[in-house]
């Protein structure tokens, strides 16, 4: 689902380090690293991502980490 926002750069493992976890039933987190797409902004992607989170799965908690290519990959 995360791939699929505009944005996100469709390099191999452009999504990776995601942890969900639960403190309280009902109640879950998610912490994220994302490679964005060369040119795209910041804001939009990371509004993007936040969304899916909380329509496609209830996730109203989450920490994503945006990134370019460069600061991810060797």
């Amino acid at each position: 689902a995360i791939e699929a926002v505009p944005g996100v750069s469709k390099v191999k493992d452009s999504v990776h380090c995601l942890h969900v976890w639960s403190l309280t039933p009902g109640k879950e987190s998610l912490a994220v690293h994302v490679i964005k797409a060369p040119g795209a902004r910041h804001d939009d992607v990371l509004s993007g991502i936040k969304h899916v989170l909380e329509r496609d799965f209830e996730i109203w908690h989450s920490h994503v980490e945006l990134s370019g290519r460069d600061a991810c990959m060797p």
